[in-house]
Order: C-alpha cells, then structure tokens, then sequence
C-alpha cells in the first residue's frame, strides 16, 4: 500500500499526542508541578477543537449497517450500494460461534477524521442511520437536536456508484442557503472528496459473505461554507435532493465548524505601593489641604466631583468621578484611580527621577495599558517587571501636556483644574485631559504574570503623572468548545457552564490563569455555576467516564 495513505494516520497519531501532553499537564497547583532550570510551569495552552457534532433528530430513513450476532438481512432494512452489500460495524458475528470481526466501522459509532476536519459522531447501529436517496428526484431532511451558528458544515456521506445530490441548509429563522450541485463518488473510489475513514469492509445481505478491503469501502467528507450573512443563524436542517438515477447516495452524519471571533477583554491593575503624591483634589475646604503636590508644576492640580473649596459653594458637577472609575472615551481599558484621599499617582519632576507602582493582582496580558499626564511634555521610558524575575523595556515616549489634543489617545478630557494658591477652579470644555500609553507585552512574555512597573524620567521642566495601569488580553470566543469527547459552552460565559460528554463527566475543575485550583466537582457533572467568580480568563479541566481529560479556556464576563 502507498505510503501517501499512512500519512494522514499518523499526523492524527501526531495530534493526539500533543492533545494528551496538553491537558494532562494540569494539575492541583499548575506551578508547583515541576521545575525546570530552577523556573515554575506557565499554564499550557489548552487544546482547541474549532468543531462540533451536529445531532440528528430526525430525518433517516435507513439501517444500513449491520452490527451484533446474527443474519445480515436480520441487522440492515437496507443495502448501501444498490449491489446487495451493506456496511459493517467491528464485533458483527453472522453465527454465535464465529470470531468477531475486528474490521468495520467502530462499536461506538464514533468516526475519527484520517484528514484534516471535524470528526463525527453516527446514530446507533440498531436503528436508523442513514438518510438513503436512490431515484432522480428522491429528497430528505435531517433535523438536527442542537442548532448552532457555524462557519461551514460538513456530511458524512457515501454512494455505491457516483451520485449528484444539491439541497438547502435551512436555518431557525426559516431563511435557507443553496447547497450546490455536488457529485459524491463511490464507496470504492479514492478521489473527488477528503476520505474520512476507509477499510471498512463490507457484508452480502443476501448471502451472509464478508469482505475486508484495507482501502475500501470509503466514507467522504462534503464540505459546504456558511454565506457570512448567514454566520450568525442557527442551522436546525438540511434538505438533499437527488439529481440522478442509477446510484444510492447515503449520508451518515454531520458535523459543523463554530463561528469564532476574537474578544478583547481588560483588567485594571490594583496598584498596592509606589504612589508617591496626592494630586487629586476633593472633598470639602482649600485645595492645599486636600492634596500634597500639583499635577503641573504650575500649582494646579486635578479636582473631583463634588468639591466644595468653602461652606457656600454649591459642589462643582464637573471634574474627575466621585467613584474614580475612568470610563475610557477610546473603547477599552477602562482605568480604576486609586483614592482621593491618600497617595493617587505616581509623580516624576526631574530628569532621572524613577519610580515603580506594584499590584496588587499581577496578571499575564497582552497590552498594557497606562493613565497618564502632564503639566509640559514629558519623556519617559522603563520597563514591565514579572514575577519570575525577567522584565521587558518600555521604549521611550512623549507624554503630552495636559492641554495638548494629539500625540497619544485621551481616555478623559474637560476634567477641570483647581489652583492650590488661590483655590481657584477653572473648567474647559476640552482640558485638562488625561492619556493612553499603550505597552505591547512581547509574545514571550505574555505567558507572565506583570507585577510591577517602573517609570524613568528622561527629561526636565515637566512634571509626568502615573494615575493606574490596566491590562488587556484576547481570547478566542466560541458558542462551544469542543474536544473529541466533550463540549463546554457557552463561551464566554456569565453565570453557568453547561457541559456535554459522550460519557458521564467523573471530576471538573476550575483553575484560575495562573494555575490555582478554585473549584471540584466530582459525579455527572452537567453543569456548573461561575456567576461569583471575578471576570477574566479561567481553565476547566474535565475528566468522563472514558478517562478523556480535556482542558478548555472560558472567559468570565
């Protein structure tokens, strides 16, 4: 036999290796797991299965394999090819005394892809499972139990001789898409479509004889791609139509590709220590009395809602929020500020001035993101520090004065001033206005946890203002995530995570992104309730009765 043919086993020989190492990395404490070269594990990269089985409720009209002990034509109402020849199933005895076969399709129905695409899942052997379509003209309709939005769909289909099938894929808000004209080859053929599984003998109805082939009978994998406008319906059917005479077209299965999209989700850092000013003015009496330092160099500082400087002052409706949460007029991150009352930013005046602010809650992202400002332009530079000891530069950048309306983003603008000499209050339309430095964390350290940030200053006769730091990652946002066996949904996720396996689920576990065990639960787990977990990215890691251990990556809303 061809070498060509034994490829595409062993890549998926390959791939399930991989899959294994992956999840069973996970354990208790994903970082006290082993050490190498003296450094604790980062969390693994989860495995990632883009497909789904689609469930057919309704719609077959055959039994085309037989399985279990006894006369074919006893296990089948129909043959597969219009030849007299059916499939069979590993285990089938034609008599109570004969060697189970060892070849055929599996006992479990379940249909491991030899190419590249979904695996599939066929309906049990003892009833009907297969849509049969014989004469020109001949349609049928499968229902499935689970309608989802997907990117494409695929079926699992055979022909004893080549035949012409078209249909539609009809959707729950009851528009369809066209399928195209397609030819399917025969069983015994080994071109047109992508073979999904080969080998799989085949039996007489009529005269009980087995026959194993190692290249044949074959099933195949047509492929339709969802219309983008039809991306976001969910599928619940799909009509076949029959376009010749002469052949018997049978589809077994389906399986579908999810629709995904990158979500952009951010944290604010809680900056524990490294504040070294009070530039914030709030609450009730003069300005010098409320904060220790100025935002500009010129006496002036920043001012909140609700400021009153004397008793017959009405309190002022504009300046920073009362609850100093900064919604960004850019989109994402949002900024926390630290409070009014005590040390709230981390001031610089002079050239080689340094300072660092850590968090309280270090976390690996992929952007950083700092709440800047400053009376004169102000040049900086410094470094995102981690907590196994490494750091990355942050190159040097012009910070713009308070007043400016370029350089870098404004995440807050017409926030006021108040003067610290004379308790004067200014209010603009359009200043002063606080900015957006954008850090990318490098792909190799966006596996680290960022725990501090330290600020050099490169110039003179400007005063640059820290006031928080948040962070930003991406994740890949699916309806479902599935694995071979087992499928975690809905993704991202705000108050439960449904989970379906092919067999009962023995143990879950919820890790948070740095490893940490927060949650077990053991005994047919079907579900299981995050609304009290804080929002970002957590690991669910889920054992079934098969011993299948999978481990998937949700985001918490």
């Amino acid at each position: 036999m061809s070498i060509k043919y034994y490829i595409p086993i062993l890549k998926r020989f390959l791939l399930m290796y991989v899959v294994l190492l992956s999840a069973n990395a996970f354990s208790e404490n994903l970082y006290e797991l082993k050490y190498e070269k003296g450094k604790k594990l980062t969390v693994p990269t989860p495995f990632f299965n883009e497909y789904t089985t689609l469930e057919i409720a309704a719609g077959f009209n055959a039994d085309l394999i037989a399985s279990g002990t006894g006369s074919l034509m006893t296990s089948v109402t129909h043959d597969t090819d219009g030849y007299g020849y059916c499939l069979i199933s590993q285990g089938l005895q034609i008599n109570n005394g004969d060697t189970p076969i060892t070849y055929g399709l599996p006992e479990d129905g379940y249909i491991g892809n030899m190419n590249s695409g979904p695996d599939y899942q066929l309906s049990s052997y003892t009833a009907n499972n297969a849509l049969r379509l014989f004469s020109v003209g001949e349609v049928g309709t499968l229902t499935f139990s689970n309608p989802i939005a997907l990117e494409k769909v695929y079926f699992l289909v055979t022909s004893g001789l080549p035949s012409d099938v078209s249909g539609t894929l009809n959707f729950t808000d009851g528009s369809t898409q066209i399928i195209n004209a397609a030819t399917i080859p025969g069983w015994f053929s080994e071109s047109w479509l992508p073979v999904v599984i080969t080998g799989l003998g085949r039996g007489n109805i009529a005269t009980d004889q087995l026959d194993a082939f190692d290249n044949a009978p074959n099933l195949f994998q047509l492929e339709i791609t969802i219309l983008e406008e039809n991306q976001t319906k969910a599928l619940e059917s799909v009509t076949i139509n029959k376009d010749n005479d002469g052949s018997v077209f049978s589809l077994l299965g389906a399986s579908g590709k999810l629709v995904s999209s990158t979500i952009t989700e951010s944290q604010a850092f809680q900056i524990v220590s490294g504040f070294n000013a009070d530039i914030i003015a709030n609450g009730f009496g003069p300005l010098s009395g409320s904060v220790t330092h100025d935002a500009d160099g010129y006496d002036y500082s920043l001012i909140a809602e609700g400021l009153q400087v004397s008793g017959s002052d009405d309190p002022i409706t504009f300046g920073l929020p009362v609850d100093g949460f900064i919604n960004n007029a850019t989109g994402e991150p949002n900024f926390q500020l630290s409070s009014y009352d005590q040390n709230n930013a981390l001031r610089l005046f002079a050239i080689g001035d340094v300072g660092t602010v850590v968090f309280a809650n270090p976390m690996a992202m992929e952007k950083v993101y700092l709440l800047v400002t400053s009376g004169l332009p102000s040049d900086i530079s410094g470094s995102l520090n981690f907590t196994d000891g490494t750091t990355q530069s942050i190159t040097t950048a012009v910070i713009p004065g308070w007043f400016s309306e370029s350089g870098l983003p404004i995440v807050i603008t017409g926030i006021g001033r108040g003067n610290i000499t004379t308790n004067q209050l200014d209010i603009f339309g359009n200043a002063p206005n606080l900015f957006q430095l954008e850090v990318t964390v490098s792909d190799a350290n966006q596996a680290k946890q960022i725990q501090s940030v330290t600020i050099n200053k490169e110039n003179d006769g400007s005063v640059f203002n820290l006031m928080g730091v948040s962070g930003a990652y991406t994740v890949l946002a699916t309806n479902h995530i599935t694995s071979s066996t087992i499928s975690v949904y809905p993704n991202p996720v705000k108050d439960f995570v449904f989970i379906k396996s092919r067999t009962p689920v023995q143990e879950l576990a919820i890790y948070t992104s740095t490893g940490k065990l927060i949650h077990r639960k053991t005994n047919n787990t079907a579900q299981v309730n995050v609304s009290d977990l804080a929002k970002g990215v957590y690991y669910i890691k889920v054992i079934n009765g098969n011993y299948d251990s999978q481990t998937f990556r949700i985001m918490k809303l």
